[in-house]
């Protein structure tokens, strides 16, 4: 009987713990609920990143979320900040001290952060380090795809893609996720690219 009262005790403290978590909307009931703001400055990775993000919501829900640069967001809105931000910045994440394409998966305060190093330039356009190793915040977006919304990428292609279907897409306010480096920087090589209808599905981590 008291074995039977403690493991009661426990379901209903766990249950109680689960309810209690904060959430926020990226998509509630086919409606948009955050915009997606990338960095002022030029970002190839960044920019990459926003439009794998929406295509995958899209597709998920049928619902497409603004793209705005930072310094057009609307503070007071909930927003997916993707690349290096001075909202990133503010949160706590420096890019400067990531290791090249480490990643970092982050939610607080109603707000998504998905950065990570990207590619840094001398002044003569030459990469400081191969610059398709440096997609930092392109793997933050396929981490937060894979762990969040289910997606899964069998293969290149759309037959490859699945994408579970929803009407709302909620997300915890507690996500801190700082992983290193692939040891791939990419799937599939440069003759593989070229056949695959998006090349983007190159940096994707096929299962």
């Amino acid at each position: 009987m008291h074995k039977q009262i403690l493991i009661l005790t426990i379901l209903c403290l766990n249950f109680s713990i689960r309810s209690t978590v904060a959430e926020f909307d990226i998509v509630n009931h086919g409606k948009a609920q955050a915009s997606i703001i990338i960095p002022d400055q030029k970002s190839w990775a960044a920019a990459e990143a926003a439009q794998e993000l929406n295509y995958h919501i899209q597709k998920a829900t049928g619902v497409k979320l603004p793209v705005l640069q930072e310094s057009k967001a609307a503070l007071d809105k909930t927003n997916i900040y993707i690349g290096d931000t001075k909202a990133a910045a503010k949160a706590g994440i420096n890019i400067s001290e990531l290791m090249p394409n480490e990643l970092v998966v982050k939610s607080s305060k109603g707000m998504l952060f998905l950065a990570g190093k990207e590619g840094e330039f001398k002044s003569n356009g030459t990469p400081v380090i191969p610059f398709e190793r440096l997609r930092g915040s392109l793997w933050a977006t396929y981490e937060f795809l894979q762990r969040y919304m289910k997606v899964k990428w069998l293969w290149p292609g759309d037959t490859g893609e699945v994408v579970p279907q929803m009407e709302s897409i909620s997300i915890p306010d507690t996500i801190f996720i700082d992983q290193k480096a692939p040891l791939l920087s990419a799937r599939w090589g440069d003759n593989d690219m070229r056949r695959v209808k998006n090349p983007t599905l190159a940096q994707r981590s096929f299962i």
